[in-house]
């Protein structure tokens, strides 16, 4: 097994340095801690926990994006939990044969009127 890790690390180190490429991002995690009342007599002591990762992975005119949300009760979980939001995730090709920029996947769309996602090919 550790024959195996190092020679993959190896492997790895060998790429990452024969090709240049970017990786950037921002992990951020948050707590919230509060007490729901349902009524004078009834409550519930809730503990909300949502972690955020957005990242690029960038390679010559390439480039992997994403936008993930992660959401769960320590506490009482609810029956929907964990909920895992995949806002984007996206492999966009830009300035290909000098033309165009292409977008497959998950995609943020923004207008002068509303925004969203869409799922699909933008050229």
């Amino acid at each position: 097994m550790k024959k195996t890790v190092i020679i993959l690390s190896l492997f790895i180190g060998t790429m990452i340095s024969t090709f240049p490429q970017n990786l950037n991002g921002r992990i951020s995690s948050s707590y919230y801690l509060y007490e729901r009342f349902y009524s004078a007599s009834s409550s519930q002591t809730q503990l909300l926990t949502f972690q955020s990762v957005n990242l690029n992975f960038n390679k010559d005119n390439f480039s992997i994006r994403t936008y993930a949300n992660f959401e769960h009760d320590l506490i009482n979980p609810q029956f929907d939990d964990p909920r895992l939001r995949l806002y984007n995730l996206y492999v966009e090709g830009r300035n290909l044969f000098n033309l165009f920029t292409v977008k497959l996947g998950r995609q943020p769309l923004f207008n002068s009127v509303a925004g969203g996602l869409m799922d699909g090919v933008n050229v």
